[in-house]
């Protein structure tokens, strides 16, 4: 019993280390649309999280964002997580993706073949993201409580 709680203590100290809850958040509100290139920025440009959590922000960000940003939009972005220390190849990828318009966005008002609307996409994906971090987030601080009481 000690194990496991010194376990979930050790978790549960990670994650507020991290402010896991805050990248989740950031996450839930550019899926939704609430967020724009400057709430990304704050976080990214912030002192919590892993170089990681900073790329999984601006991917998805990118990803969700209708069009491609301008150039400049996507150089302040790639300048802040390399200096936050985040290897910025996928970023790359993904902004060549969305130049070439490979990303299954709307386009014109019409949906690439095969693809899924940019609306569709991001709810899918924050369906998944719930379902992934969310819940288990929540089981986990459920289990704390639960030992600690």
């Amino acid at each position: 019993l000690d194990k496991h709680t010194n376990l979930a203590t050790a978790l549960l100290a990670a994650i507020k280390a991290r402010g896991l809850d805050a990248w989740h958040n950031a996450a839930e509100d550019v899926l939704c649309g609430k967020a724009d290139l400057a709430a990304v920025m704050r976080l990214v440009g912030g002192q919590r999280g892993s170089p990681a959590d900073r790329l999984r922000l601006a991917l998805i960000w990118l990803l969700t964002t209708e069009g491609l940003p301008s150039e400049a939009d996507l150089g302040d972005l790639e300048a802040a997580l390399r200096s936050a220390g985040a290897d910025v190849t996928a970023l790359a990828y993904v902004r060549t993706l969305k130049r070439n318009n490979l990303t299954g966005a709307r386009v014109d008002g019409q949906s690439s073949t095969g693809g899924l609307s940019s609306a569709q996409g991001g709810a899918a994906l924050l369906d998944w993201a719930d379902k992934t971090f969310g819940q288990g987030l929540s089981h986990v601080t459920k289990s704390v409580k639960t030992l600690l009481a």
